[in-house]
């Protein structure tokens, strides 16, 4: 019997797997910790008491029923942590159902990645295991914990998360940079001159008397404009013969390399730019490219890109071949890459899967096109054509500055003479094509330029921008905070607990979102920080290494964690007792002669006077009344 998580997923290995294999989803996790309690045993070592999911005791019964008729359990889940945990429940469930339970792992859902796997099976990693568990054990703290502290200071069922409350932080933080924001004027001032033989060149202002142009206000520009002879009356040309002189003229070789193939954060990133597709939608239909397309050739279902949760760029031997096979063909072979250059490693990437790629090179975007749905043809076109890109030569070209004077003032113009289109021979028809026209040649030091106009641009500095999907995803992954995994579920909480909105792309913090931070900053500053909560997920990565313990690392984090929790709860008590103390009765209403006078405060510490009949007494006031209480 072999199970994996989904049911698309089984229906695409049914094609694969020989004769006698009994193939059914688990429908993702199968257990976890308890809805209604804390589930963690912080007394004995912080052990977790994981139960079946409501939704899964139906499946687990019929695995239960179905091992009665066969010896040997695979575990087929996705290779990654969440994969591994859910096998390892699944294994500790079904332990005694089965004479042998082995554990497999495939990057890609084809038939020789499968039967190469199932030709080898494996056992399951206890410490990435280990490392899953310490993260959903730190999540159900904090979360556990902190929420009491929301309730009691905001209001009932709300939830605090370790990781969702660092990026509901930089938005609330971003929306108050957005809103203290003093716009400040500045101008800048493009010209056109002329060369000898006619060739028009665009400059811009860079220097005024060798430093650089900084201009404020109009009435500077003025004075600009006056000495290039512009008036009010010539408007942009000069009212006689100005020459610019070009004193410099730089030519440097530079090739540009293409970018490296996907990973998960570069993917959720380039499918919000260009696609504005939501990280949920991004990882929704990748899952299904992975795990299976009804193509219908002879092969049937079949996953056309390989595993997308990765932050790897690094493909396999056979993958490059492939590539530089392909690129040949279609476009020569000065376009293949000149050797196997590794793409540079992101810091703190795990490097166990391959980057995200085709399965199959052949199968180019317009073939692919055939059988799938209009959104998921964009994003395997987008996939496809990143990996050939980063499989092929760099553009080649020339970049080329001239600086030329007029008295005080420097300008600059740039331009970059294509060689070469290399890898962005992808974008047109044909590898040989080269619609690049060379720029700015000829021009030469010493040579003069007719000034023919002036143009100054009025403009106001702007404020940061709101974060969008990609912008969320970019400082994550930038940050170290969380895991490919873990970026779309973020946002989603956020969205779904109504802490932010998102509008034409941008992400808003509500109120609540506003109070929760607040709370949060208040009394978890710690907790919080970007680089404590960084340090955490490599404390997470070393426990799947093998290099730290689970029980040690909790120990740590509970140790703070619990004393933040005693003084917020202590400091909510103290609030309540002086808020207690301020409503004693103390004097009559001097309005109605009825009403005890109760002291209150604002939410600024300052003291006022009301009447307990308010409203139907209006007596409200900041002086205190001078009528004592009587006996009566």
């Amino acid at each position: 019997m072999l199970i994996v998580e989904s049911p698309s997923k089984a229906k695409t290995l049914m094609n694969y797997c020989p004769s006698g294999f009994t193939i059914e989803a688990s429908f993702g996790h199968m257990m976890d910790l308890p809805e209604n309690s804390l589930g963690v045993s912080v007394e004995n070592r912080f052990e977790p008491e994981f139960v079946p999911l409501k939704k899964s005791v139906a499946t687990l019964r019929r695995f239960f029923d179905l091992s009665k008729s066969h010896n040997e359990l695979i575990l087929a889940m996705d290779p990654d942590r969440e994969g591994e945990a859910i096998s390892f429940h699944l294994s500790s469930f079904l332990k005694n159902k089965f004479k042998k339970i082995r554990r497999v792992r495939f990057r890609e859902v084809t038939k020789q990645a499968v039967l190469s796997a199932l030709s080898s099976p494996g056992e399951i990693d206890n410490n990435v295991v280990e490392s899953q568990f310490a993260r959903r054990i730190l999540d159900r703290l904090v979360g556990y914990m902190i929420s009491p502290v929301l309730w009691k200071k905001i209001r009932p069922g709300l939830s605090a998360g370790r990781v969702q409350s660092v990026v509901l932080k930089w938005i609330c933080e971003r929306e108050i940079e957005i809103s203290s924001f003093i716009p400040e004027e500045y101008w800048d001032i493009g010209a056109v001159a002329e060369t000898g033989t006619g060739m028009k060149i665009e400059f811009s202002l860079s220097e005024i008397e060798k430093k650089k142009a900084e201009i404020k206000n109009g009435k500077e520009v003025t004075g600009i404009l006056r000495d290039f002879h512009i008036s009010a009356e010539t408007g942009k040309k000069p009212g006689r013969p100005v020459y610019l002189e070009v004193v410099q003229v730089n030519r440097i070789n530079k090739k540009r390399f293409p970018p490296p193939p996907f990973i998960t954060a570069s993917l959720q990133q380039d499918a919000a730019s260009r696609l504005s597709f939501a990280t949920k939608k991004t990882m929704k239909i990748a899952q299904d490219l992975y795990e299976g397309i009804e193509t219908g050739g002879p092969v049937g279902r079949s996953g056309i890109i390989t595993y997308m949760r990765t932050d790897s760029t690094r493909i396999s031997n056979d993958a490059s071949d492939s590539a530089s096979k392909y690129i040949r063909k279609n476009f020569g072979s000065e376009f293949m890459k000149k050797n196997n250059v590794e793409f540079k490693k992101k810091a703190g990437a795990q490097d166990a899967h391959e980057a995200i790629r085709p399965v199959d090179i052949s199968l180019t975007p317009e073939k692919a096109g055939k059988f799938l749905t209009k959104e998921q043809a964009l994003l395997y076109s987008l996939i496809w054509n990143r990996f050939v890109a980063s499989q092929m030569a760099p553009e080649e070209g020339v970049n080329i500055t001239i600086i030329a004077d007029y008295e005080k003032y420097s300008f600059i113009a740039s331009a970059r003479d294509v060689t070469f289109r290399g890898f962005t021979a992808l974008e047109g028809k044909s590898g040989n094509e080269n619609k690049e026209k060379p720029v700015l040649s000829g021009i030469s030091a010493k040579d003069k330029l007719r000034l023919l106009e002036l143009n100054p641009t009025r403009k106001f500095t702007e404020p940061p921008m709101r974060f969008t999907e990609s912008g969320l995803v970019r400082k994550l992954e930038k940050t170290g905070i969380g895991r490919p995994s873990t970026y779309s579920p973020t946002i989603e909480t956020l969205l779904k607990r109504k802490y932010i909105i998102k509008e034409k792309k941008n992400f808003y913090p509500l109120s609540l979102g506003i109070a929760v931070n607040s709370e949060m900053m208040e009394g978890f500053a710690y907790l919080i920080d970007d680089s404590f909560t960084k340090e955490m997920e490599k404390k997470l990565d070393r426990i799947a290494e093998g290099k730290l313990e689970r029980l040690p690392m909790l120990t740590e984090f509970y140790r703070t964690f619990s004393e933040h929790v005693a003084v917020s709860r202590q400091k909510r008590k103290s609030k309540e007792l002086t808020k207690k103390a301020m409503t004693d009765p103390g004097k009559l209403c001097p309005l109605c002669k009825k009403g005890e006078v109760i002291r209150k405060a604002t939410r600024k510490g300052k003291i006022y006077y009301m009447c307990r009949r308010f409203p139907e007494c209006e007596f409200n006031s900041y002086e205190d009344p001078a009528l004592p209480v009587t006996d009566g």
